[in-house]
């Protein structure tokens, strides 16, 4: 179990109080509230079905295995095997991978979801007929809402993304410009329900860090 301050003081207690009152609210005495949940929600699931120690896995063992994966997936498409394994060290290697992987902090949800995002992304953009690819762009607007709906910080891969995007389509035809869009955005969709969560839990639509339970 972890000892981490983050862990004991938010992110194990809402998705405990979620547990306990069997859906979603606002949990006011824990930092964090009103931020986006889906990190949490898996959390919850994790206590929900055994104990703390399955909520650690899946919230930090299970996304970090998937994003090795992916990093992989990654570099060995664009570089070669040898750089896959160099990218995998290096990232393993960093001090922040090493305390989240003693915690039940969040992060590595949504880094998972937001290399997801990006690697389907670089699948679609880099096929010959995008059209007929338009399944790599749904699941890259899919995972990309899933981060998203993990931490606000994806706004920034979502604004990068879409320059990606609308580079890629720069020749092609209006029609086809709104319907790779509409493909992109639709799975973006339920991320709207977090922003109403922090407005009901916070007053703000975008959670700021303002009036913290410690002030």
């Amino acid at each position: 179990p972890t000892l981490e301050g983050d862990s004991i003081s938010s992110y194990l207690v809402i998705p405990n109080e979620f547990v306990k009152y069997g859906g979603i609210k606002s949990v006011d005495f824990a930092y964090s509230n009103g931020q986006p949940g889906n990190g949490q929600m898996i959390s919850s699931f994790g206590l929900l079905i055994k104990n703390q120690i399955l909520a650690q896995i899946l919230v930090v063992f299970s996304p970090m295995i998937i994003f090795l994966g992916t990093i992989f997936l990654i570099s060995k498409a664009y570089f070669d095997k040898n750089t896959a394994v160099l990218s995998i060290l290096i990232w393993l290697g960093s001090y922040s991978v090493g305390y989240l992987a003693a915690s039940a902090k969040i992060d590595l949800v949504w880094a998972m979801f937001d290399l997801l995002s990006i690697y389907l992304l670089f699948k679609w953009y880099f096929s010959e007929n995008i059209e007929d690819k338009s399944s790599f762009i749904l699941l890259s607007g899919f995972f990309l809402g899933l981060a998203l709906g993990t931490k606000l910080a994806s706004i920034f891969t979502l604004v990068i993304t879409l320059l990606f995007i609308v580079y890629r389509l720069r020749q092609k035809n209006l029609n086809t410009i709104i319907k790779i869009m509409f493909i992109y955005f639709i799975p973006l969709i339920p991320t709207v329900f977090w922003f109403y969560h922090s407005f009901i839990c916070t007053g703000l639509l975008v959670y700021s860090g303002d009036n913290l339970v410690n002030e």
